[in-house]
């Protein structure tokens, strides 16, 4: 899973009142000295041994050594993973965090605790472009994915609302209703077929960069995905299963001149320096029958190739030249 920025952590520890998220899973906390004390809820206590210090923003049970931040109370507390638990504090809800009245540990939930992004009643393109809605928030919370674009020099501001660029971190997961339950096994059916979800349950483009393919009237042809930081081990680029439908800014078969490159990242570069009419054929294999056939529609009387200077780029052009 990407890593969340040391800064981000260090800033949800430093701004969440530790005790408020204690107290509002039921525990009963009375001060002693500089400390709060409480019965833990790690082990059958008897008598008060668990130990907070809200000045640090640490907690500590005096007999079973539980320890640990507010990230990793609730993470032990609800039986989540880390980044679930960063979630649940980043919301900001502390009511989302409630939990029993006697304060007793509970299992892991099969209820989700963060909003989902994804209507239950939605279509496939509704639901299409809800996870790119959600995938565009997600870059904007992304140090790392924002500077890659900025690396590339496609990371403007007016690039990335104009094209919803976005980002996969590998949280949706967590704001889906779960598969046990049947609104939960019919929202992640859908994005499995969609290809936004694989058969493991585990997002498609996780880890990438998300380039959506948007028709002018908002349907959704395909998402291309770009992995920022792969070490080799995963594809660097990857797109939805299935064909590349649709055409990526349709906006430029307006012009009679219209530049066509290899990649959707190519054609974006020439966008942000000025050369609008620019589209893509997502790669140097043969030019798009969709493509070619809305160029012919729209009465483009030019086309510039820019496909990469290596030999398949080269035989790319010649055969789309033809």
């Amino acid at each position: 899973m990407p890593m969340i920025p040391e800064e981000e952590i260090e800033r949800i520890k430093r701004e969440t009142d530790l005790a408020a998220v204690i107290r509002s899973r039921g525990m009963e906390l009375k001060p002693q000295g500089h400390d709060l004390v409480g019965l833990c809820p790690f082990h059958e206590d008897h008598d008060p041994s668990l130990r907070v210090t809200p000045g640090k923003g640490l907690w500590r049970c005096m007999a079973c050594g539980a320890t640990g931040n507010v990230i990793q109370f609730v993470q032990r507390f609800d039986g989540v993973s880390f980044r679930h638990a960063f979630e649940l504090l980043k919301s900001g809800k502390l009511s989302a965090l409630s939990g029993p009245a006697n304060g007793a540990p509970v299992k892991k939930s099969t209820v989700p605790k963060l909003d989902s992004p994804l209507a239950p009643d939605a279509d496939d393109q509704a639901a299409l472009r809800q996870v790119v809605g959600y995938y565009h928030a997600r870059l904007k919370e992304n140090p790392p994915a924002l500077a890659y674009l900025q690396k590339r020099g496609i990371g403007s501001e007016e690039a990335i609302a104009t094209f919803q660029l976005g980002f996969v971190d590998r949280t949706l997961g967590l704001r889906l209703p779960q598969a046990n339950r049947k609104e939960g096994a019919a929202l992640r059916a859908r994005l499995t077929r969609l290809g936004i979800l694989r058969d493991t349950g585990h997002e498609h483009l996780r880890g990438r960069i998300v380039f959506p393919v948007i028709a002018e009237n908002g349907g959704i042809g395909t998402v291309y995905g770009r992995a920022i930081d792969d070490g080799g081990k995963h594809e660097r680029h990857l797109f939805l299963p299935g064909p590349q439908r649709g055409v990526w800014n349709p906006a430029a078969l307006r012009s009679a001149e219209v530049i066509v490159t290899e990649g959707i990242i190519d054609a974006l570069t020439w966008w942000r320096h000025g050369f609008r009419h620019v589209t893509t054929a997502y790669s140097a294999k043969a030019l798009p029958e969709e493509l070619l056939g809305a160029l012919i529609a729209a009465k483009v009387r030019r086309v510039f190739l820019s496909y990469d200077r290596d030999p398949s780029g080269e035989e790319g052009t010649a055969e789309a030249a033809a």
